[in-house]
């Protein structure tokens, strides 16, 4: 448990509040205790989201999500305020370490406390499936290991069965326990569950999860496409985790046909998802679908298969990682798809064409800068970094710093050729401001002497491209466009020619500008694309900027 902040409220409602237990993008979970001295979890939406309307659905609908599920196999809400200044809920504080904590900090769990685990998760997962309830985001973070047993928490991204977020075009939860259908965008039910429950126990048993760590893009042509790497297991939760971790959802086994296995019985009734055998201990074939290959070649094909679903597949091409993006393509791309229509100013939306870089910020990959930490001790104080709770990369500025840029890793970092012309995307918010301050992407960045294009959108919705070389900015072409709010993500995308030629900006889809240098910049094997977050050098201005879902690509 973590200390309060100086920005933490001491009391919410009747609950004391004594320290905190965790964070996240939602809010801000404490360690509470009532009148009667009993500790309780309070957990409070960040007063940033209390205004928006579509965060506070969110948070009442955890809270209803959990109330329908029994009690046994998750922490049961004992009161909540929504209506409040800073609406909380409050619910049975479990006393114990996330899985994920105890296998960083002990190692792998043993075989008795493996099967003891997979009995009680997988029992939550029934429960919380029979309440017509897809949880969308079971990992080890999400696991409580209590003294009496396994807890399954967080319920902030659950959905109802049938509901539109489960719909075609929805991507969340953490990518390394996504399944196929989940990275794809494609509509999913319990059974994203159930792969995300196996991908958990291969983590509980090694460390590892079952398709490897990484950037984004990597572990998702991973998932789609390879066969999970497991450890040695119990021969009967091998075989239920192998059926789990099927590519088609529909040959996995249900959360209680799983529980069924794994307490020594079949289903009652076998049909197609009953689970079979495991392959190294009896020769039989696993469900498990091999790689798909053609030809060496890295694309993403879309092609229509019964019932019109577009099935896709993402393959690999001289250890990189491409694809070419399709109307119906992976949709953690979606908010640039639809491509090529006109918008109110005549501009076309940004046509990513072959993606040659993707980066989530899930995990900690290896962009320059360490975890945000702008309240830390001098020597540990940082203005850049990932914030993985939040699952972003996040850049502070102010007087003192008033441009914080950040580099990607590619081209820079790896092999890629050098390309004359790159598109880069990425969604941006500005989370924090004080006074003024813009947040932007970098292209044909030379590090060494601090000079290249910036794509920029000012909190008051003035769109700039500008040069900058020497600590001089000029500003190349201008626009008014709709003010980003606080808090509210915005989509930008940058069309860069290395020298100079055809610079184009958008802002939510809309092309806002065009425009070539007419000095055209001097030649450089330098060139980087990024990031920044920037403030004027005069007043009292602060921005916190955080960026997610980086691409970039060939257009």
């Amino acid at each position: 448990m973590d200390a309060l902040t100086a920005d933490d409220p001491s009391v919410l409602g009747r609950y004391a509040l004594l320290g905190r237990l965790g964070n996240g993008g939602q809010g801000v979970v404490y360690l509470g205790r009532t009148a009667a001295g009993e500790s309780v979890a309070v957990k409070a939406l960040n007063p940033s989201l209390v205004a928006d309307a579509e965060a506070l659905r969110r948070f009442a609908g955890e809270v209803d999500h959990v109330r329908q599920v029994s009690s046994f196999c998750v922490a049961e809400v004992l009161d909540a305020d929504l209506n409040g200044d800073r609406p909380y809920v409050v619910s049975e504080y479990v006393e114990g370490r996330s899985l994920q904590e105890r296998v960083v900090e002990e190692g792998p769990r043993d075989p008795g406390q493996l099967r003891r685990l997979a009995v009680g998760t997988i029992t939550a997962l029934a429960a919380i499936h029979a309440a017509g309830i897809i949880h969308r985001d079971l990992k080890p973070h999400n696991v409580l290991l209590g003294r009496d047993g396994p807890r399954v928490i967080d319920f902030g991204i659950a959905r109802a069965l049938g509901s539109e977020a489960t719909a075609v075009g929805t991507v969340i939860g953490t990518v390394a326990f996504m399944a196929p259908e989940q990275v794809r965008g494609e509509q999913i039910g319990p059974a994203a569950d159930m792969f995300a429950w196996a991908s958990t126990m291969v983590f509980a048993a090694s460390g590892r999860p079952p398709f490897g760590t990484g950037g984004g893009v990597e572990v998702m042509h991973r998932i789609i496409n390879d066969e999970p790497e497991l450890p040695p297991l119990p021969a009967d939760l091998r075989a239920v985790v192998l059926a789990c971790l099927a590519k088609d959802p529909a040959d996995r086994p249900t959360a209680r046909d799983g529980l069924l296995r794994l307490i020594g019985d079949q289903p009652a009734t076998p049909n197609r998802n009953t689970i079979p055998e495991d392959r190294e201990a009896t020769g039989l074939q696993t469900p498990v679908a091999s790689a798909f290959v053609e030809h060496g070649r890295a694309v993403l094909e879309t092609r229509p298969s019964e019932g019109g679903r577009n099935q896709r597949r993402l393959l690999a091409i001289g250890g990189v990682v491409t694809a070419i993006v399709v109307a119906a393509g992976l949709a953690i791309l979606r908010p640039w798809q639809n491509q090529g229509s006109s918008s109110q100013d005549g501009g076309s939306q940004p046509r990513l064409g072959t993606v040659v870089y993707m980066e989530d910020f899930n995990e900690q990959p290896d962009w320059d800068g360490y975890r945000l930490n702008r309240a830390g001790a001098a020597d540990q104080r940082t203005v850049r970094g990932y914030e993985p709770d939040k699952g972003d990369f996040a850049l502070f500025a102010d007087g003192s710093y008033p441009r914080s840029p950040v580099l990607s890793p590619v081209p820079a970092k790896n092999a890629m050729k050098a390309e004359p012309t790159l598109m880069i995307a990425a969604l941006a918010t500005i989370r924090e401001l004080r006074g003024h301050g813009e947040v932007g992407l970098l292209c044909r960045w030379d590090e060494e002497d601090g000079s290249g294009y910036l794509f920029l959108l000012r909190d008051d919705g003035r769109a700039r491209i500008v040069w900058y070389a020497q600590g001089v900015s000029t500003e190349l072409a201008s626009s008014q466009t709709k003010t980003p709010e606080t808090g509210k993500t915005v989509q930008l995308g940058a069309l860069c020619h290395i020298d100079g030629k055809n610079l184009a900006f958008w802002v939510d889809k809309r092309k806002i500008l065009t425009v070539t240098d007419p000095k055209r910049p001097p030649q450089t094997t330098r060139a980087q694309v990024g990031l920044v977050g920037q403030v004027p050098e005069s007043g009292d201005n602060m921005i916190i900027a955080a960026f997610d879902t980086f691409v970039l690509s060939r257009p």
